[in-house]
């Protein structure tokens, strides 16, 4: 939706602000049948992303949708549909949560097996970009979070361990992935 301010003048002078909503376009993330459990939205300006965890059949799913806006002259175009897509065949597990980054670059899922998969869809095609067990095999995710512009990720297990992961490009490799950067002691 959109919210428009007009202003109105009085025969005396004075000016009152009247807003108005327009209702926006709609965009359906997912299937039509089965609960969303959890939604996440990353705005980075002429890309957006909109990504969700829907229950289909007993079964999570993550699915995507990828929204362009291009900028011009006269300001910002319209939104247009890029992209519907069905991750869950990138993902290692059952997927129990998900972190979008305001970049609308990738999507961060958690599994219920203690994974977490680090999809980027910044380029042609999603791509699965790393995947690890931050506090070691089947010991689950307890919360995750970003912190410092969402290109560090704070993560805690049920035990109480806390570990930062920040986004760089690691000697030898050509690409952003998380390292760790930070242990802290148990809570």
């Amino acid at each position: 939706f959109r919210v428009d301010y007009t202003p109105e003048f009085a025969a005396d002078g004075s000016r009152a602000i009247s807003p108005s909503i327009k209702l926006g376009d709609f965009y359906q993330v997912g299937t039509s049948k089965g609960a969303i459990r959890q939604v996440g939205f990353g705005d980075g300006a002429n890309t957006k992303v909109i990504a969700a965890l829907q229950d289909h059949a007993g079964r999570m799913e993550l699915h995507a949708v990828i929204l362009r806006q291009k900028n011009t002259l006269m300001g910002k175009g319209k939104l247009t549909k890029d992209a519907d897509l069905d991750l869950t065949p990138l993902l290692t597990g059952t997927p129990q949560s998900l972190r979008v980054p305001r970049t609308g670059d990738s999507v961060i899922v958690t599994t219920s097996e203690g994974l977490v998969d680090y999809i980027f869809l910044g380029g042609d095609q999603p791509e699965k970009r790393q995947e690890w067990y931050p506090f070691g095999k089947g010991q689950p995710v307890a919360s995750l979070d970003f912190v410092f512009g969402d290109v560090s990720l704070v993560m805690t297990d049920s035990k109480g361990a806390m570990d930062v992961f920040s986004l760089l490009v690691p000697e030898g490799s050509d690409k952003r992935l998380f390292v760790k950067i930070k242990t802290f002691d148990p809570l």
